[in-house]
């Protein structure tokens, strides 16, 4: 690694001390980066315990990249087909069961949840929180940068249906209330 990235790392390791992050849950369902080797997961499970805070793969039930949706989904309202295969990968209980690790281990320590995405609304870690939210009773704050965050908004498009969320809402509908 070179002293840029490893001063960059250093640099989100701090802010996360500093926000009282106690431990990431990393979402990504192939956590390494080429581009930025900082955020591999064999990295990452190394240093951020050095800084205070756990490191926990979610990959397997909560990570993105669903190719395989449902044909006959229920939540027209999401444009993208990798938001709406993930939403529909959201009703399974492998999903769930990652759910409730990560909200188990957000009932014992503050957690940050952790994707490839900048921005949570590109990425499907707003599905997640959208879950946690409305489904689970859950505080989502996104940390946007250092000193800045914004608690999280559900979807305009969701509606929670026994226990899990559908994206049906379209603009119209909206209008009609």
């Amino acid at each position: 690694m070179n002293p840029f990235e490893r001063t960059a790392a250093r640099r989100r390791h701090r802010v996360a001390v500093q926000i009282g992050i106690e431990a990431l849950a990393d979402i990504r369902s192939f956590p390494s980066s080429k581009r930025y080797p900082h955020f591999h997961k064999d990295v990452l499970s190394q240093q951020l315990p050095q800084a205070g805070i756990d490191y926990h793969w979610f990959g397997e039930t909560l990570g993105g990249y669903r190719k395989k949706g449902d044909p006959n989904s229920p939540h027209v309202a999401l444009r993208s087909p990798g938001f709406r295969n993930y939403a529909d990968h959201m009703a399974s209980e492998k999903f769930r069961a990652g759910i409730d690790q990560l909200v188990g281990l957000a009932s014992e320590k503050s957690v940050a949840i952790m994707c490839a995405e900048r921005l949570s609304w590109r990425c499907h870690r707003s599905l997640v929180s959208d879950y946690l939210a409305a489904c689970r009773g859950c505080e989502v704050v996104h940390i946007i940068e250092a000193g800045k965050t914004e608690a999280h908004r559900l979807n305009r498009s969701a509606r929670p249906v026994s226990g899990h969320l559908v994206y049906d809402v379209q603009d119209e509908q909206r209008n009609l209330f």
